[in-house]
């Protein structure tokens, strides 16, 4: 009984977390890889044990490799490195890739505002989390249709036409 009360509150939590965020990729393309391949690549021979430590480590052979380590490094078309992750379901290594990115977060005490007092340093930290290898475009916040409090990021590709030459 004790086991499904916590997975009942685990469900909620999930559920309230995951309405309070909300993130869209233009150009989404995802790479999958196998787990034995993302060891063997980051250097991990003869391998013949790899585990979930959660969903963005794996445990290869008694080492902690860290997903963003591996997919930081794949090049996919003209897309960016966007956020890497395990797909623990599958059962495969999934690095995600596209052109923009953006985030919207309700402030509120599930996520203690920590995000959305400053909105450069909230989307800053985001940026790190769900757009690697993007740049924090434009950042702001606003009350938004549930007469909340909402933190909106966006992510971008830096090109030519962004840099100020003088």
């Amino acid at each position: 009984m004790k086991k499904m009360v916590f997975l009942f509150i685990l469900f909620v939590s999930f559920e309230m977390y995951s309405k309070n965020i909300e993130f869209r990729i233009d150009g989404l393309r995802d790479k999958k890889y196998s787990f034995m391949d993302v060891c063997k690549v980051m250097g991990f021979k003869n391998v013949l044990l790899v585990d979930v430590i959660n969903t963005t480590h794996i445990d290869c052979m008694g080492k902690s490799l860290k997903i963003t380590n591996f997919c930081k490094d794949i090049k996919y078309k003209d897309l960016s490195y966007m956020r890497g992750f395990v797909d623990t379901q599958k059962k495969k290594v999934i690095c995600q890739f596209g052109r923009r990115g953006y985030l919207s977060l309700i402030c509120n005490k599930l996520n203690n505002n920590n995000y959305c007092k400053k909105s450069y340093d909230g989307c800053k930290k985001l940026n790190k989390i769900f757009a690697n290898k993007l740049e924090l475009f434009h950042h702001g916040t606003l009350v938004g249709n549930s007469n909340q409090k909402e933190l909106k990021c966006i992510f971008s590709a830096k090109s030519d036409e962004d840099e100020v030459k003088i």
